[in-house]
């Protein structure tokens, strides 16, 4: 037989508050407008500061609900703008590739050489892949010429 664990039907149900719970809750209320009278006479007298902060406090709590809680982030001056700034500043920009790995400048001349693409141009939000310095050089002389030579080589 095993013991411990959650059993069927077993335990308080959701949502049910106990009979001591509720016996204490109605003897508070009963109390509720001297309790209420007390922390104004402390908020609105000559008692020490933090107790009429204190007073004052609970007296807003009870009127209108404790105010939400603030979400913290990692921006210095705790400006959600800069924040974004920070991260949109460091974020890699996918642009899709024209030709996959084939170097453009070759594409354009009536060949195909694959590269890694770790030398490459953005033209007109896309990618270009070269196989060195030189061939992304020549390419960039003539971007829109060298691109027609290369799409009716691909074609």
């Amino acid at each position: 037989m095993t013991r411990g664990g959650a059993r069927p039907g077993a335990g308080r149900k959701r949502g049910k508050v106990g009979a001591a719970k509720r016996a204490l809750a109605e003897m508070a209320k009963e109390h509720a407008e001297a309790a209420l009278n007390t922390l104004v006479e402390i908020a609105t007298g000559d008692g020490a500061a933090s107790a009429r902060v204190s007073a004052s406090t609970a007296i807003l709590d009870r009127a209108y609900g404790k105010p939400p809680q603030a979400l913290e982030h990692s921006a210095p001056d705790n400006s959600l703008e800069r924040l974004w700034q920070e991260i949109t500043a460091n974020a890699t920009v996918f642009r899709p590739k024209e030709y996959g790995h084939m170097c453009a400048m070759s594409l354009a001349r009536g060949k195909e050489v694959e590269t890694d693409c770790s030398i490459n141009a953005q033209i007109d939000g896309m990618t270009y892949c070269f196989g060195n310095e030189d061939a992304r050089a020549t390419f960039m002389k003539d971007p829109q010429g060298n691109l027609t030579k290369a799409r009716a080589y691909q074609q």
